[in-house]
């Protein structure tokens, strides 16, 4: 065997020390923890990042019309399962309903149900080329109060774009700078293990 095949079959024979530490107690399981952790955190976070960019995609306006309207903001109770999920609803004064994910919900919605159901006066635009969430981009009260303006609007829709959320980013940021690194000393450790032993 080569020095080449020795430094590839070295990685695998790494990879798999740390895998097997699943077998053990201390720390080699706790490592193996943080490589497991890293392989499935890889995929969960890139569909993640493709699904936010996928529901705030499309065309802006003026080449999606402005839909403007007034009615009321309110929560409703989602049953998913056995579990129950607070979901959200732009209730229109003239019978339109929008349902409104989490994700499109404009900053200071929690200072808006603060006021109980407060009527308002809302602008705003399908994402997706009109066939997607509805996105505010102005909301006020009748009284002057006013929660979303235009500039504020796509402002917050072009750092949602690019936003990464920084407990998930860390999560796999740690787990695989922990893990590459116990590759690598792994990886030594063989290495010096072989070495010696081909020296007898």
């Amino acid at each position: 065997m080569d020095q080449h095949e020795i430094r590839n079959a070295t990685w695998f024979a790494a990879f798999r020390e740390l895998f097997l530490g699943l077998t053990r107690k201390g720390l080699p399981a706790l490592n193996a923890f943080i490589l497991i952790l890293a392989l499935a955190w890889l995929p969960i976070y890139y569909f993640d990042r493709k699904a936010v960019h996928g529901l705030l995609s499309g065309d802006l306006p003026p080449k999606v019309p402005i839909i403007k309207l007034t009615g009321y903001l309110n929560t409703k109770d989602n049953a998913v399962g056995i579990r129950h999920v607070m979901g959200y609803e732009l209730d229109a004064d003239d019978g339109r309903v929008f349902e409104i994910p989490k994700k499109t919900l404009f900053r200071g919605v929690g200072d808006y149900l603060g006021l109980k159901l407060h009527h308002i006066y809302v602008e705003g635009f399908l994402l997706q080329n009109g066939s997607g969430p509805f996105w505010f981009t102005s909301v006020k009260t009748f009284e002057g109060r006013v929660f979303v303006t235009p500039e504020l609007s796509m402002k917050d829709l072009n750092e949602r774009g690019s936003y990464y959320e920084p407990i998930s980013a860390t999560v796999l940021i740690a787990s695989w700078s922990i893990t590459l690194v116990n590759l690598y000393i792994q990886k030594r450790k063989l290495s010096k293990a072989s070495g010696n032993a081909r020296a007898f």
